[in-house]
This record gives C-alpha cells, sequence and structure tokens, in this order.
C-alpha cells in the first residue's frame, strides 16, 4: 500500500482500522530532530494502541527522525508541503483526514498549526493544540515600529488565526504548569499540564547488569578513555540551546578536571560557530560532536554529569531523559526544569548566563562521585515516581477521549 500523497521516502504501509480504535494524527512540521518531534514520537508510541491507532503527518521534507519513527512501527506519511503552495498543502492534507477518516488531528508547531487546523476545519476534525513554548501566540502581536499597514495586516491575520483556533482546537495541553497558565489566560478551550513521560525501558537503572559494558561500548565509540569525567548535552545545536555557554564552562572545569571532556549530543546550525569556540578558547580536543544520534540512553549512561544551558524550555524533555539514566543535571533555572529537577537532590540550578556558577557546580560533582551518584539515583526515583510513559500517556488517552465525547464520532 502507498501513502495517499507522494513523497519522495516518507510514506510507509498502513492498514486503515476496522476495530473501532480511535484514529489520532500527530501533525508535525517537519520530521527534523527536535523537541516536539520528540515528544509527538513518545506519545504516539506509547498511548493505548489497544484504543488509539497512531499516525503521523508531516508537512516538509525534512526527515531526520524517520527511521525513530519507521523503527516504532508508526504509520508516516509526508506531505511535501513547499513555501508558496499551502493552498496544495491544504487541499492534501482535507483529502488524508477524509480517505483516512482521522478523528483526532494533535498539532505541535507553528506550520502544522497553521495547515492542519484549515483542513481540520474542512473536514471537522477536532484539534488537540500542544503548547511546547513559553511563546502565546494567540492575540495579535506587532513589532515595536511596526508601519500603520503592517500593523493592520498583523491585527486581521491575527484575528482571523484566533477565530480559526477557536473553532477548531478543543483542547489545549501545555508541557509545563507555566505554560499551562499563560494559555489558561487566552484560550477558550480547555488546558491541561501534560508533563511529558519516559519510555523507562529504554533507560536501564544504574547498576544494571549491562550498563557498565554499553558504557564502555560508547565510549570507545566517541575515542574517550573510561577513565575520563564526561559532561553530556543532548540537544539542538541553535543558539538558544546555549551550548557556547558549555565550552566556555568547560575551560573552568578543566582547570581542577584536566581530562574533563564535553560531549554535544545533536546538530544544527550552530555547529561551526561553537567548533570554532571550541578552538579558539583551547579545547577542542575536548569537544565531542556526536551530530544526531539514536542511541541517546546510552549516551547519557557513558556520561558522569548532564549540563543543560537552554534560554526557555516548555518541559525539558532531555534533562528528564537525563535523570531516568541516572545523571546528576546541572543547568540553568528555568520555571519549567524547577518543576521536577529538586536542588540539592537532582541536580543543581543556577542563574542564567552565570557560566561561573555552571562551571562550578560541574566541577563540585565531578570532584565527588559519590554525591553525583546518590543525585542520579533520587533522580530516577523522581521519574519511577512522577513521570513513567505509561502513566503519562494514559492520562493523554483520556484527554483524546474527552474531546471525542463532546464531539461525537462518526462526523464523516
Amino acid at each position: 500500500m502507498t501513502a495517499p500523497v507522494p513523497s519522495s521516502s516518507s510514506a510507509l504501509d498502513r492498514t486503515p482500522p476496522t476495530d473501532g480504535r480511535v484514529r489520532v494524527v500527530q501533525m508535525l512540521p517537519d520530521l527534523e530532530t527536535g523537541g516536539g518531534q520528540q515528544i509527538a514520537l513518545q506519545i504516539a508510541r506509547n498511548v493505548d494502541p489497544r484504543r488509539f491507532d497512531s499516525r503521523v503527518v508531516y508537512l516538509e521534507p525534512v526527515e531526520t527522525m524517520l527511521p525513530a519513527f519507521r523503527a516504532a512501527g508508526l504509520p508516516t506519511v509526508g506531505m511535501g508541503h513547499e513555501p508558496g503552495r499551502g493552498l496544495r498543502t491544504v487541499r492534501r492534507l482535507a483529502r488524508y483526514l477524509r480517505d483516512e477518516r482521522i478523528d483526532l488531528v494533535h498539532v505541535h508547531g507553528q506550520l502544522d498549526r497553521r495547515y492542519g487546523e484549515v483542513a481540520a476545519f474542512l473536514t471537522r476534525t477536532p484539534v488537540v493544540s500542544h503548547a511546547h513554548s513559553m511563546w502565546v501566540y494567540l492575540g495579535v502581536h506587532v513589532e515595536p515600529g511596526t508601519g500603520p499597514l503592517a500593523r493592520a495586516r498583523a491585527e486581521v491575520m491575527g484575528r482571523l488565526r484566533d477565530l480559526l483556533e477557536h473553532r477548531t482546537v478543543r483542547h489545549y495541553v501545555a508541557d509545563s504548569d507555566e505554560a499551562g497558565r499563560r494559555y489558561a489566560a487566552v484560550a477558550r478551550a480547555p488546558v491541561t499540564t501534560y508533563r511529558q513521560g519516559v519510555d523507562l525501558a529504554r533507560f536501564p537503572p544504574p547498576g544494571d547488569a549491562g550498563a557498565s559494558a554499553r558504557t564502555a561500548a560508547v565510549r570507545d565509540g566517541l575515542g574517550l578513555d573510561p577513565s575520563v569525567p564526561v559532561l553530556v548535552n543532548v540537544s539542538r545545536l541553535v543558539p538558544e540551546k546555549g551550548q557556547a555557554d558549555l565550552v566556555e564552562a568547560l575551560v573552568s572545569v578543566r582547570r581542577s578536571c584536566p581530562d574533563a571532556v564535553l560531549v554535544l549530543v545533536g546538530d544544527g546550525p550552530e555547529r561551526p560557530r561553537l567548533e570554532a569556540r571550541a578552538a579558539e578558547l583551547g579545547v577542542a580536543g575536548s569537544v565531542v560532536f556526536t551530530g544526531n544520534r539514536h542511541d541517546v540512553p546510552d549516551l547519557l549512561a557513558a556520561g558522569d554529569v548532564f549540563v543543560f544551558s537552554s534560554e526557555s524550555e516548555s518541559f525539558g524533555l532531555a534533562v528528564l531523559e537525563a535523570m531516568a539514566a541516572g545523571r546528576p543535571v546541572v543547568s540553568y533555572r528555568l520555571p519549567s526544569l524547577e518543576e521536577f529537577v529538586m536542588e540539592g537532590a537532582t541536580g543543581v540550578l543556577v542563574d542564567h548566563g552565570d557560566t561561573a556558577s555552571l562551571a562550578a557546580a560541574t566541577g563540585e560533582l565531578l570532584a565527588d562521585p559519590s554525591r553525583a551518584s546518590a543525585m542520579g539515583e533520587a533522580g530516577r526515583r523522581v521519574v519511577e515516581e512522577r513521570f513513567d510513559a505509561r502513566v503519562v500517556h494514559e492520562e493523554l488517552g483520556r484527554t483524546y477521549e474527552q474531546v471525542l465525547a463532546g464531539v461525537g464520532r462518526g462526523r464523516r
């Protein structure tokens, strides 16, 4: 079988369900490696397959994470969106929703929200909108100094967008309490905080029988001696993720721990600048760029401390995964992280931009392995008790069913 919309390499075989399950589409702007894509993958992989038939639709033909979605056995369809061809994209999306008799669309990003909500309106398909950031897009947003014509256009477009949103979105899910509060102030549909979950089966606990062998293999693959202290960061290499601060902090860490190495997992447009900065500071040989990887659990387990320097996060899934891997966290203080990083117990949070404190906290943990180990074990317990994916996604499933109960199935 082929996808209803041609795409270079993005379609998987699909068998339309005949068993009464709810047909849910996780809609994404693309399959580039990113937080929203990782969260959509977790949802599609973990919501109860006895109740939900999950599919993934993405707009632009960027497919870095396509292997991960395929490995999860998820039907994945690309729409081949091109700039300036939005009407064609809407037609393709609407046809897909109708032909596949989709019951619910879950949107995650700006581009998929824009086109997905139009297609959902045309097919009378209810939408769940995911708040992955602290920026609330509802309302009219005009930059200072904007001219009168541009201001008028922004106001018209903003009001039209909000009107469409109010007609299609039946529920918002937010990654943190703070994001939820911001949306609740302007949204007309209910807003539920939906904290992300971790599939603990992918993250063996500290002391697991095979952990040592996997750690040795990962370090060997990265060209690292088994005994060197390793700092790990997992994130896209973009300015707002702040890896330049981590490179600078490494210089300070190496004054007390000369063998320390920073492993940056991920890729992005900031990589050349980060490589140049590492060379400028004399630590080029101590910063390892892995690019995008699909063995993140093993990479986290191979580190000693997880370091994080993002400007803002609606949740911070990478940090939670580090805790699941039993690693202590040193990060800039963000409201979303304060909801699960317990200061002094599972990690250390410092003021944003304070690279000296970031380096000092990291160096102290490297110098005190027993304290670092205790923090890692405590972090693992937090994940087990509050963020087990099975429990979290059960809650999301109930939200889906509440939405559908309000609109009725079998509309088309």
